[in-house]
């Protein structure tokens, strides 16, 4: 299935597009690169399953979010009655960082047992080509590589989540050990 998502805004210069850290932006604010009220493309990947246990994801511009086998929050995922993003990033900031950009993923699940794998590279770095500013799998890539094993039943969900994120501006509240 192709899923594309298209927006338009202008909170580009407002204090709700995530500035100095990612915690205030709001989660459905949005500006184009090109400017306040021009309509983009914000997202475009493609998912397909792979037999009867497996979901592969590949795209140009996918979240970290959007390939994840569960998102384990009382918040609701990509709904707009949620304001601020920190409230759908479920507790854990670092790890669910919702890097976007270029990128994979391969899920299983079954019986509501999931194990998930996840890379993303940032949108802003991953497209480049030159390795010394940014591309897919560099040391420069601002990339998230993720890995989730869990259990989600009807009415509730536990998951042990890792993530390595390369750029900690993307990481809302830097690991201690990198202070």
């Amino acid at each position: 299935m192709l899923t594309t998502t298209l927006r338009a805004g202008n909170f580009g210069s407002s204090a709700f597009n995530g500035g100095p850290t990612t915690l205030s932006t709001l989660e459905v604010a949005s500006e184009s690169d090109a400017g306040p009220n021009d309509l983009f493309i914000d997202k475009i990947f493609y998912n397909t399953p792979i037999g009867e246990d497996f979901t592969f994801f590949i795209g140009a511009n996918v979240g970290q979010d959007d390939m994840l086998p569960i998102w384990p929050s009382a918040y609701p995922q990509g709904d707009a009655s949620t304001v601020l993003d920190v409230l759908t990033l479920n507790g854990a900031p670092a790890a669910y960082n919702k890097n976007q950009g270029p990128g994979a993923a391969l899920n299983w699940e079954k019986n509501g047992w999931n194990i998930g794998m996840q890379y993303v590279a940032n949108l802003g770095t991953g497209s480049n080509s030159n390795p010394q500013k940014g591309g897919i799998a560099t040391d420069n890539s601002a990339a998230t590589g993720t890995v989730q094993i869990g259990y989600q039943s009807e009415q509730w969900a536990i998951a042990g989540f890792i993530a390595m994120c390369k750029m900690l501006l993307l990481c809302p509240i830097p690991p201690p050990l990198l202070n």
